[in-house]
């Protein structure tokens, strides 16, 4: 893969969504049809370069490299309310179908799946988004993004996008999981709150892999209440679940291997009406030792002849690059920052930041560091990348420069290093606070 590769397979994508304008506009008889300062490319290329200032700080910056007069927020406005709600998705996947996912580990893929809330501009009769603080009166808006994301090659894969109030993480995760655009052999790394019957059957049932770490074994809500596990401080047992509808009383005397799910849990493998079939779910059950004393369970369905109870507690580790990757996008990628208080613009928005975050590893990935014998190896600076990558979007940067760009900010791996993770609560910052 090379930059010259990155650039012209982008601009060959948003050209042809151009010439086929009609499937990506509300309105395809008027939107887009008049020769405006502001083109339906340039509009879609501005929402890719957007950070953290105002709407018309931001347009001064991207439209002053085009030799022509600054247009005014409102026609900006006017521009972006005619796009389709399908056209930052098509571009994302389209360049997921551009650029594979190639890189393995023992033969698999390493999917992470996880969410993370994203505060945005309150507004009135927006229920879906509300979210209630413990101070009486005081309520805040959020968004919610599920993202399926590949650790190795450091893109995002799939997102589902879901308004705070009604977010349902398990339910985005069946969903991308059964549309992952993936053939090959994936495993499924989720933290605690993603482990049930349906997103175990979810995954058992598309021929893959699942790794999810597990609450407290034996809480209220967990699926191994009634199992029986051994007393060690580390074990790797089988587990056989049968799962049905069907209320009889030998079922119900047998906590520990049937399961029975009421009329209305979901259980995408059996109809609420169906009180006859049984499906049965075969998997691993995994406990180990931390480094602090403490201990982690896990449940998988990875073969125990490729995968013991080490190379669980190592793959589970590699989850960290998802929580690292929702950094960059919302301080390295302003994703914390949004232009509008329109939801549909918000999405937009977040959908933006998503592509401009793997157009960014797009180009970390066609630079190779060379080894030069010191203590530590080095790796190119997510955080100038970024910046790299908007240069390069806005056109202010050529493709042969980009390398020597990329090259030129490098920070060292460290592997073992960890710190506290320090958990702030930071609201939305107000229109009239942007730079």
């Amino acid at each position: 893969m090379n930059v010259t590769k990155v650039k012209s397979m982008i601009s060959s994508l948003i050209d042809d969504m151009e010439k086929t304008k009609q499937n990506f506009v509300v309105n395809p008889q008027k939107d887009f049809t008049r020769t405006r300062m502001i083109s339906f490319s340039n509009t879609i290329r501005c929402l890719l370069n957007m950070e953290s200032g105002t709407l018309n700080t931001e347009l001064r910056c991207f439209f002053s490299n085009h030799n022509s007069e600054i247009p005014t927020s409102s026609a900006f406005i006017q521009q972006r309310t005619k796009l389709r709600n399908n056209t930052f998705s098509h571009i994302f996947q389209s360049l997921n179908l551009s650029f594979p996912f190639q890189k393995l580990q023992k033969g698999y893929h390493l999917l992470a799946v996880d969410g993370s809330d994203t505060n945005i501009p309150s507004l009135k009769n927006s229920p879906e988004t509300t979210v209630h603080s413990n101070t009486k009166g005081v309520d805040y808006h959020q968004f919610h993004l599920n993202a399926m994301f590949d650790l190795l090659e450091h893109r995002y894969v799939d997102y589902v996008i879901q308004p705070r109030a009604t977010a349902d993480e398990r339910a985005a995760f069946c969903e991308m999981v059964r549309k992952n655009i993936i053939n090959d052999k994936c495993i499924y790394i989720c933290d605690r709150g993603y482990s049930s019957l349906n997103t175990i059957y979810t995954v058992i049932s598309a021929g893959q892999f699942f790794l999810f770490r597990l609450q407290d074994l034996k809480g209220k809500n967990s699926l191994f209440k009634y199992t029986e596990t051994p007393s060690n401080q580390s074990f790797d047992i089988d587990i056989e679940f049968h799962v049905t509808r069907c209320n009889k009383k030998e079922y119900r005397n047998d906590k520990a291997k049937y399961k029975i799910v009421r009329t209305e849990r979901i259980f995408d493998g059996i109809p609420s009406g169906d009180r006859k079939s049984i499906i049965v779910l075969n998997f691993r059950l995994l406990k180990f030792m931390l480094d602090n004393g403490s201990y982690e369970y896990i449940a998988t369905n990875l073969p125990k002849s490729e995968f013991d109870i080490y190379a669980i507690r190592e793959l589970y580790n590699k989850r960290w690059g998802i929580e690292t990757s929702f950094r960059i996008l919302k301080y390295n990628l302003s994703l914390s920052f949004f232009h509008s208080k329109k939801r549909v613009f918000i999405i937009q928005e977040l959908e933006a930041r998503l592509i401009a975050f793997n157009i960014s590893m797009l180009l970390v990935s066609c630079a190779h560091v060379k080894k030069h014998g010191h203590k530590y190896k080095y790796k190119v600076a997510i955080s100038d990348a970024v910046v790299t990558m908007r240069l390069f979007l806005a056109g202010k940067l050529s493709a042969k420069k980009v390398i020597n760009d990329l090259l030129r900010y490098l920070t060292p791996i460290r592997p073992g290093r960890s710190f506290q993770r320090k958990v702030r609560s930071k609201r939305v910052i107000p229109f009239n606070y942007r730079g």
